[in-house]
């Protein structure tokens, strides 16, 4: 109950934050569209984290910045930079508060509450098949409390008188070596016996008969002070009764003294009450609640109970969800990558016709650096009404602005080349790097040359795309072919069976 009274504590503040910080921050949110960040509504709360908590010190990783400036250019990096660590802090808020309302349903389903008034569980009503409880004893021995976390099991009865008999006796061969607990064999005994009063989770119930007392308690501890250093010879019977049916079996054994700390008597009382549960289950069947033991034979020791928590589970689902909304924060970065993957393929796709339009401006008399400003004043005056944008104009746009702020034509190029990340514009920057540094009489019919290759490599690119897209229809067509095969075998089949 703890854990869900935090996680509501935790929900609360996340969001009376987001109700408070909701309108902050306009100046920044007035540049930012719902298309391009879905989580809009969010954000506002985010770059109140970044700004208070985080001191603004929070940035991406370099292959990111290097990525966001490729996208958006100089004149926009520090913004989207900004905005793209708003958005992975909105994901992790949003991704937070579901693992936090998650942990605190969960965390209230464990925490049903039983009565342990008197020491007593409310038995289940019959029919409804075994249940399991997770308890807590407090265990206070020789001055001193420890919890222990016990389960206890309450089996559904269902016996089977046909095969009692032979069950029993199969169940008595196995006697022999389940009896050992933590001992080796039969003939050296110096740990407690496994006198466990139902065979493993069946009815089969076994009355433990010491025939010698004087070395062995009813619980199976080993009354060591009894035993003598070369050993003492023990024999046991063991009763076993299923389905009104019974079958005897004795076990010779050999005990030797050891001594036990206290921690091993606190291992052995903790047994012991598994084993005092078990039996007192099911001896209690027509009650409805069920006793729970408040000491155990052959110690002086002072048992309590308490409902344990499920909280170790509940703290393992919180910290992967956890873990889960900090990798989806981390796949922003992917996103980020992905977006210049289509960039890139973008440039490469307008390539062949940016040189067509280079070449037949040059051919027509322009030089280079105005035919280049033509194309990017047209696509300026065609698309500035137009949220789309073409990244290769766009990059155009920044060379053009490079060289009216000074920037010699050659530098502008050459980042020009750069920033497009594509080994086309390589080719094409170096030839007209090449151009204005030596002047060549066949750079046309060099561009045009470039400009064929290019849309060879755009045809290209077009069929391995077609390929790909044929593949992805194989399943659904298979799908649709074992559909119309079922619907015209099935009207034969139907007649056959007629």
């Amino acid at each position: 109950m703890v854990v869900s009274i935090v996680c509501l504590i935790f929900i609360i503040i996340i969001a009376v934050t987001f109700l408070l910080t909701k309108n902050m921050y306009t100046e920044d949110m007035k540049y930012v569209d719902k298309k391009t960040y879905k989580l809009i509504e969010v954000m506002p709360t985010a770059l109140f984290i970044m700004d208070k908590i985080f001191n603004n010190r929070l940035h991406p990783n370099r292959k990111a910045r290097e990525n966001i400036l490729l996208i958006y250019g100089k004149r926009e990096c520090k913004f989207r930079l900004k905005m793209h660590e708003a958005e992975k802090i909105s994901l992790g808020l949003i991704g937070v508060v579901a693992v936090l309302f998650i942990t605190m349903l969960i965390s209230i389903y464990n925490s049903e509450k039983l009565s342990l008034s008197s020491n007593t569980i409310i038995r289940p009503s019959a029919g409804s098949g075994n249940v399991e409880y997770n308890l807590q004893a407090e265990i206070e021995f020789q001055g001193e409390k420890e919890v222990k976390n016990l389960k206890v099991i309450i089996p559904e009865e269902s016996p089977n008188k046909e095969i009692a008999i032979k069950k029993l006796e199969e169940v008595a061969s196995l006697l022999p070596n389940i009896i050992l607990g933590n001992n080796e064999n039969l003939s050296v005994v110096n740990k407690k016996l496994a006198f466990f009063p139902y065979y493993e989770q069946s009815n089969i119930k076994i009355d433990w008969i010491v025939d010698t007392p004087a070395y062995i308690n009813n619980n199976g501890e080993l009354k060591y002070y009894n035993i003598e250093p070369k050993g003492n010879n023990a024999q046991i019977t063991a009763n076993l009764t299923y389905a009104g049916e019974k079958v005897s079996t004795v076990i010779q054994l050999k005990v030797y003294p050891r001594t036990i700390t206290r921690r091993e008597k606190i291992q052995l009382i903790e047994e012991a009450l598994k084993e005092q549960l078990e039996r007192e289950n099911l001896l209690n069947n027509y009650g409805d609640k069920i006793i729970l033991p408040t000491n155990v034979q052959g110690y002086e020791a002072n048992i309590s109970w308490f409902l344990t928590s499920q909280s170790s589970d509940t703290l393992k689902i919180f910290i992967l969800g956890i873990l889960g909304v900090i990798l989806l924060m981390l796949l922003k970065d992917y996103d980020i990558k992905r977006k210049v993957e289509e960039r890139n393929n973008q440039i490469r796709r307008n390539f062949p016709e940016f040189v067509i339009k280079i070449t037949l401006l040059i051919n027509a008399g322009m030089t280079l650096s105005r035919a280049w400003k033509k194309i990017s004043i047209d696509y300026y005056n065609q698309t500035c009404n137009i949220s789309e944008k073409e990244f290769l104009y766009e990059e155009m746009l920044i060379t053009l602005q490079e060289i009216n702020n000074g920037v010699s034509e050659i530098q502008a190029y050459e980042d020009f080349g750069k920033r497009c990340k594509i080994p086309e514009m390589m080719r094409f920057t170096t030839v007209i790097i090449q151009n204005l540094r030596k002047g060549n009489d066949r750079l046309v019919v060099t561009l045009q040359n470039q400009a064929n290759e290019a849309w060879e490599i755009r045809k290209n690119n077009a069929k391995k795309a077609g390929e790909k897209a044929s593949s992805k229809l194989l399943l659904p067509m298979g799908i649709m072919f074992i559909i119309i095969l079922l619907l015209v075998m099935m009207p034969a089949f139907m007649s056959l069976n007629l």
